[in-house]
C-alpha cells in the first residue's frame, strides 16, 4: 500500500459577521448558502477566496504529487474552542466543496490542482471526518488515502 499524503490549510480566515475578525478556517455550508442567497457574485467570491487558499496548500505540500487510482479523504477540521460550536455537518459539506473542487480537475475553473481525476466515485471514495477543537491557529489537514 502507497504511503499517504497530506496537507494542511492553517489560518483563521474566515468569521460568519462583518464586525469580527476571522477567527474560522473556512466557511460552512450554511455560511455558503446565505452568501448565494444574497447574491450570486457573492457567492462566486467567497468559493474563489477559499478555493485559491486551498489549492496554495495543496500545490506547497503536496509539491505535484498525484494519486495512481482511487482515492479515500481523510478530514482533521481544528475548530475554535471558543465557545462557538458550528454543527460538524455544515462545517465538513462547505470545506469539502472547495477542498475536492481544489483537488479536482475542472477546465471551468482557475483553482485547481488536477490532483485527482475526478470526483466521480469512481475516482474518490467517501471521505472520513474528525473534529477537534483548538486553543491554537483553526485549521484543516486532510491526507490522502490510495485504495
Amino acid at each position: 500500500m502507497n504511503e499517504p499524503h497530506t496537507f494542511l490549510i492553517e489560518g483563521a480566515y474566515f468569521s460568519s459577521t462583518k464586525k469580527t475578525i476571522g477567527n474560522k478556517c473556512f466557511p460552512s455550508l450554511n455560511d455558503l448558502i446565505n452568501s448565494a442567497i444574497r447574491s450570486q457574485n457573492e457567492y462566486n467570491n467567497l468559493k474563489k477566496k477559499f478555493q485559491r487558499i486551498a489549492y496554495n496548500s495543496i500545490r506547497r505540500d503536496l509539491k505535484g504529487w498525484k494519486p495512481k487510482g482511487r482515492v479515500r479523504l481523510h478530514f482533521e477540521y481544528g475548530e475554535p474552542k471558543d465557545g462557538h460550536y458550528r454543527d460538524y455537518d455544515n462545517v465538513a459539506a462547505g470545506a469539502k466543496k472547495i477542498i475536492i473542487d481544489a483537488l479536482g480537475s475542472s477546465k471551468n475553473q482557475q483553482w485547481v490542482t488536477k490532483t485527482i481525476i475526478d470526483d466521480k466515485p469512481k475516482y474518490l471514495d467517501a471521505s472520513v471526518d474528525r473534529f477537534v477543537y483548538t486553543d491554537g491557529t483553526p485549521y484543516i489537514k486532510v491526507t490522502i488515502e490510495e485504495l
